[in-house]
This record gives structure tokens, sequence and C-alpha cells, in this order.
């Protein structure tokens, strides 16, 4: 997380690229899309856990026939990772906020933290979103 904090916050501080008090709302909003991601992350966890295990080589238990997602070993990194990908989509979103992207001003820390939040809980989807709109323009 430090070096998520070190590249999104710190380095454009230094270089007078942001305030400080731009630099403490996006440590806020970082942090707030850690936590969101990360709940996601333990939201996937538990339920894949609740479906059952499947092992290195496919095994599934219980009952192999029903498609569902189940928790296996190679989730392990993805579940780890989760909360760097929530703290830069929500540094992202925070940069197209500020930068007058999107049509919302933030005056508050709290508005900054659910914003971040929101950012992080939805971070693969946004990442998604966005993928398929670069490709659309730049076909």
């Amino acid at each position: 997380m430090f070096l998520t904090l070190t590249i999104l916050v710190l380095i454009p501080m230094t270089l007078g690229l942001i305030t400080l008090n731009m630099a403490q709302a996006m440590w806020i909003s970082v942090r707030a899309g850690a936590l969101g991601s990360t709940t996601t992350a333990l939201v996937s966890c538990l339920n894949r856990r609740a479906n059952g295990f499947e092992d290195r080589c496919g095994r599934q238990t219980p009952d192999p026939d029903t498609r569902k997602e189940r928790f296996n070993q190679g989730m392990y990194y993805w579940f780890l990772a989760r909360p760097f990908l929530g703290a830069t989509v929500a540094a992202v979103i925070y940069w197209g906020i500020q930068g007058g992207v999107f049509e919302l001003s933030l005056t508050q820390s709290a508005e900054v933290a659910f914003y971040g939040f929101l950012s992080g809980l939805l971070a693969k989807t946004i990442l998604d979103l966005l993928r398929g709109l670069l490709k659309n323009i730049f076909k």
C-alpha cells in the first residue's frame, strides 16, 4: 500500500503537481478505494468458499455438475491484489472529478471517501467499462 501511496500521492505532491489539500483528499480517496475493494474481495471469497472448493487438478467439491464459482488456490493472489486495484481506480476517479471530466464537485472529506469507496467496490467493473470505451475510441 505504501508503494501505491508513493506513486499516486507523494510523487505528484513533491513535483508540485498537486497541493497539500489535494494530496490529503487523494490519500482519503486511495484508502477508501482500498477499503471498498477489500470489501468486494472478502464477499467474493466468502461466496466462493460457501460454494465449495476446486483443487489444482480441477476436481470440485461438492457436486461438480453445478456451475458455481468455487474457491481455488489460484484466486489467492487476485484477492491479495484487489485492494491495490481499488486504490488505483479510486485515485483515477478522483483525478477525473477534480479535472472536470465528471459533473461532480468534492467539497467535503466524506464525499471524497464515499466516491473512493464506491470506486474500490466497483473497481473491476469500472476498469472493464473503461477498457471497452477505449477499444471503441482507438479502433
